[in-house]
């Protein structure tokens, strides 16, 4: 309810049936009455069916208790958790158009500033569109890649040096001046093995 709430309907899969005689249905949750203790849904035919909390949660566990939210580019369920929004854009960058991953990127970083894999696919996604880093959206990378320990591989190094390559390397120390040895021109994939993406990172 609380992602109805904020105004993003829910697909629910449900078992209208009996556990030995399945009728399986998809339907739409789009509003609840608490006083009334009932759920809106357009469910088939039916632009509004109003189903009392107790019938619904008898239908929605026997088909498995399993929904999805649908929400445009830029915008995140109120219930999504860091981890799975990551792996949703991830898998999202992967088909969309570079701006539409772009504008979700964003919006993930306006709620997860220090993740450093949403900088890396912003970067990515930027760079998809022909634009140019600057130092402003570096910044982020920069300040969440320094807060991990001494790299294992070298690719998330390679795309912050690459994010921050209008810098000049003298200014650059410990760390940052490790990554100015693997400089490259072109994004990075996410995802893989640590091998194979180290090997996508090095010219």
């Amino acid at each position: 309810m609380r992602v109805t709430h904020h105004g993003n309907p829910v697909v629910v899969f449900q078992n209208l049936g009996l556990s030995w005689t399945p009728s399986w249905h998809y339907a739409v949750v789009i509003g609840y009455d608490l006083d009334a203790a009932h759920l809106v849904l357009r469910s088939g035919p039916m632009k509004r069916q109003e189903l009392a909390f107790s019938t619904f949660e008898h239908t929605w566990e026997r088909g498995g208790r399993w929904a999805f939210v649908v929400t445009p580019p830029g915008s995140l369920p109120a219930t999504a958790s860091e981890s799975e929004a990551t792996r949703a854009l991830v898998a999202f960058e992967h088909n969309a158009p570079p701006n539409a991953a772009a504008r979700a990127y964003q919006q993930a970083l306006a709620r997860w500033p220090d993740n450093l894999t949403l900088a890396m696919g912003l970067g990515n996604t930027l760079y998809a569109q022909g634009e140019k880093p600057v130092p402003r959206r570096c910044s982020t990378t920069r300040r969440s890649a320094t807060r991990m320990p001494p790299p294992t591989t070298t690719s998330p190094w390679c795309c912050l040096n690459w994010a921050a390559a209008t810098k000049p390397v003298a200014r650059r120390s410990g760390r940052s001046a490790l990554a100015a040895r693997f400089t490259h021109k072109r994004p990075i994939r996410s995802g893989g093995s640590a091998n194979e993406i180290e090997a996508s990172s090095l010219v």
